[in-house]
């Protein structure tokens, strides 16, 4: 492996690799992100791209890489490879890294010893990595699961984009759209919101029948784009951010629980969704340096613990959204949704 650039998410993915060969266990996480006692998976085999390499977990702390055509490609003591002590360090340098991506000179030997030339993630899929492992003496071959890093900070689950707009016709406003849109403090948006409301104005979204991301919202529930657009309302004007705050109603909050489910599991805002997963499951990094994994095996526990860990977030404003503008005498405002782990 070359020297490369790569940003703090990616460096961490390749870290969880390295750390999940060592460390030979996972595991589960309770709705607090902490390690459950006695609750794990024994590791057997990992793969960053199952297609490439699959790494088997031998006994006596060895390692044997396998091509995907069965051929043996090399066995080594995993001491041999790295230590836990070099992997703090690595750690330590992803959560210190500077700019959006950096360079890691120090992965470079590992990933040699290791015959990994690029380590990147499927950008259609959720999956990451995929983990074959012992759990209450059922073997699974090669599961696709996630990984979210708060190295550096909380991670996001789903990215702003222009797609992620929201659409509100305003009604009844009795103000003056300029002075609306000239508002420019740090709080713009939200500030925004709150002077349209207090001139009177109501907010009904619109929906929109070409926008992929509502289409993949339908695929969920169909109403999921009207109960998004009510939450975020509350948001941007000023009702909290944590989304276990501004979701109260018991069959709201199941709904929503079944929307994040899909953000993590299978549904990206920008393509087209089939409402089928491509990850079972997703491993924290937590800044303690500590991991654990939600599973669909314990759904309750997964639904729980990222409904309650969620929080909405104003994004950048190049995505055109949070002014009033006019459209066929109608005024209307978009809004984003962004949604960050906390």
């Amino acid at each position: 492996m070359q020297s490369t650039k790569k940003n703090r998410g990616e460096w961490s993915e390749l870290y969880v690799f390295c750390q999940l060969i060592l460390k030979n266990t996972l595991p589960f996480g309770d709705t607090n992100g902490r390690a459950v006692d006695n609750d794990f998976l024994t590791i057997l085999k990992l793969a960053h791209d199952h297609e490439e390499a699959i790494f088997n977990r031998l006994k006596n702390g060895k390692l044997q890489i396998v091509k995907n055509d069965g051929a043996i490609v090399k066995e080594l003591l995993i001491s041999e490879a790295f230590d836990e002590g070099q992997l703090k360090i690595i750690f330590d340098q992803i959560r210190n890294g500077v700019g959006r991506t950096f360079n890691m000179d120090s992965f470079i030997p590992i990933m040699n010893k290791l015959n990994i030339q690029k380590f990147k993630g499927n950008s259609s899929k959720k999956a990451d990595i995929w983990i074959g492992f012992d759990y209450q003496a059922t073997i699974h071959d090669l599961d696709p699961m996630g990984i979210k890093s708060y190295a550096g900070g909380a991670p996001t689950l789903l990215n702003s984009s222009k797609v992620t707009n929201f659409i509100y016709e305003i009604t009844n406003f009795t103000g003056s759209v300029n002075q609306v849109n000239a508002i420019e403090s740090r709080s713009k948006i939200k500030d925004r919101v709150k002077k349209i409301l207090a001139e009177g104005g109501v907010f009904t979204y619109t929906p929109s029948n070409d926008n992929v991301h509502e289409k993949n919202l339908r695929m969920v529930d169909s109403k999921m784009p009207e109960l998004l657009a009510e939450v975020l309302i509350k948001y941007y004007r000023g009702d909290g951010c944590l989304l276990s705050s501004l979701v109260v109603e018991e069959q709201k909050i199941a709904r929503f629980k079944d929307y994040l489910k899909a953000v993590v599991l299978g549904m990206f805002s920008s393509k087209e969704w089939d409402g089928n997963y491509t990850s079972n499951g997703t491993i924290i990094l937590h800044d303690a340096d500590t991991l654990v994994l939600y599973h669909v095996m314990k759904d309750k526990i997964f639904k729980d613990y990222f409904f309650s860990k969620t929080k909405l977030d104003t994004p950048a404003s190049r995505n055109g959204f949070g002014k009033l503008y006019i459209e066929n005498n109608k005024i209307y405002m978009k809004l984003n949704l962004q949604i960050r782990s906390i």
